[in-house]
């Protein structure tokens, strides 16, 4: 076998240098398909010069491969304007994944293999510095077109380290600073867009849902994605969470109950299977009860119905009157006015 029918010919055009190598190494793949053992290894058997005895030599084809596609793939990715799909940069990877040995590299976690070894330092570092600092979090749409679009020729381990390292911590971050109706941070802090009107989180973390680990979407761990999405959600993205989040959520105080309830989006099914694991929901009043202790008040139910059968709660300060409402249809009326009132104004009326 002669591995120079592999190396790269002359010429500074990249393109034509990627082509001309991925096509020898097709050449090299096509000849020795069915030789070829996991990892890419080929086992020869030659005849001993002294003694006329054969014995069995084996060339790893893998790491010829890589070695012959590493410097270019290097530069290919220093060239890559992020996050464009590379489709034809991945379909002629994925015409080479019996040398490179890509489908064992599916599922293989340690030790990594010259192939993982090669993705690891090149294109996990330019998609690690993209997701990092370009990329716009409330634009989730062109990160997962990206991580799609390779999603043929990379290890599921390596896309778990792309989340893990700098998808959920944009995320995370853009939870912990996200006011509803508002914006906040530099064009550098969106990736290099003027900072807009914020927009619901669900439209943005949703997406995410089949790319996020059980510990993300486990709202029973206070620093997790999820944990931190308990202590944001308000009125308005309430009935596009409540499969998820489950019980003792955390309310802003500064609430347009009515306008909420009235104007909120129908709610968006989260692109996965909630229904696997029951949770327990809260009602509005818990959600109620769980804002008074947020804000230090009380809320007393006065063990009265309205004309219309509704329980009557006082919410007040110790020591105060209050003011007296009642729930219905998930907003606070005022029950002397019958008006719906905002959680901002019941808090300057419990005093």
């Amino acid at each position: 076998m002669n591995l120079a029918k592999a190396s790269l010919g002359g010429g500074d055009d990249l393109n034509a240098q990627w082509d001309e190598a991925t096509a020898k190494l097709q050449e090299l793949q096509d000849t020795y398909t069915g030789q070829m053992r996991p990892h890419g290894r080929v086992s020869f058997a030659q005849d001993e010069a002294t003694n006329g005895e054969t014995s069995e030599s084996t060339v790893d084809l893998s790491e010829a491969a890589v070695s012959v596609l590493e410097p270019l793939f290097k530069r290919k990715m220093l060239a890559w304007d992020q996050p464009s799909p590379p489709t034809k940069l991945v379909s002629s990877l994925d015409s080479l994944r019996q040398i490179l040995d890509i489908d064992h590299e599916l599922t293989r976690r340690r030790p990594c293999t010259y192939y993982e070894t090669m993705l690891l330092n090149d294109w996990f570092a330019a998609v690690r510095d993209f997701l990092r600092t370009e990329w716009n979090v409330h634009d989730p749409e062109n990160a997962i077109a990206l991580l799609e679009s390779w999603q043929v020729v990379l290890p599921d381990w390596l896309r778990d380290k792309v989340m893990k390292e700098a998808v959920v911590p944009r995320i995370v971050a853009a939870v912990k600073v996200w006011r509803p109706g508002k914006s906040s941070g530099s064009a550098a802090q969106h990736g290099g867009h003027h900072p807009r009107h914020q927009p619901p989180m669900y439209t943005w973390i949703f997406p995410w849902l089949p790319f996020l680990s059980e510990e993300d979407q486990d709202p029973r761990q206070p620093e997790g994605l999820f944990g931190q999405v308990k202590r944001k959600v308000d009125l308005s993205e309430w009935p596009h969470w409540k499969p998820l989040i489950g019980e003792k959520r955390r309310p802003q105080p500064a609430v347009v109950v009515a306008a909420a309830a009235a104007s909120a989006a129908p709610p968006v099914t989260p692109r996965r299977d909630v229904a696997d694991e029951a949770m327990p929901e809260m009602s509005f009043r818990e959600f109620v009860e769980a804002w008074c202790d947020d804000q230090e008040l009380l809320l007393t139910n006065l063990h009265q119905p309205t004309p219309s059968g509704q329980p009557l709660y006082r919410i007040h300060s110790a020591g105060s009157k209050g003011v007296v409402v009642y729930f219905q249809g998930d907003v606070v009326w005022h029950a002397k006015s019958g008006e719906p009132v905002e959680l901002d104004a019941v808090a300057a009326m419990a005093q």
